[in-house]
């Protein structure tokens, strides 16, 4: 791997874990005292939507997936390739992301 891969992961993590910091501060404020009102907060953490790289879905960073393969046969048919390789730079970085998202 890549140093910079290793800074985006550290960066992931650092945001995870303070998402997941706050979210137990938060509810140990408002946490009651009876074991069932616990199990119900451990399902809420679970169903939390989590953004990776501003994308909430598997198919809302395959739609952009989609859309830089397209961008990029358009822009190697304008001789762009300064264009292209940036677009394809873009691509590989969106495409390493499909790791953190279910299928």
């Amino acid at each position: 791997m890549k140093s910079r891969e290793f800074a985006f992961a550290a960066s992931l993590q650092a945001t995870g874990d303070n998402a997941k910091r706050r979210l137990e501060d938060s509810l140990a404020t408002e946490a009651p005292s009876d074991d069932h009102s616990q199990d119900a907060n451990e399902n809420v953490k679970e169903e939390l939507p989590v953004s990776i790289d501003g994308f909430e879905s598997r198919a809302d960073l395959e739609r952009e997936i989609v859309d830089l393969r397209s961008q990029i046969k358009q822009a190697i048919a304008r001789i762009d390739f300064k264009e292209a390789s940036f677009l394809q730079s873009m691509l590989d970085g969106r495409e390493k992301l499909r790791e953190h998202f279910r299928q």
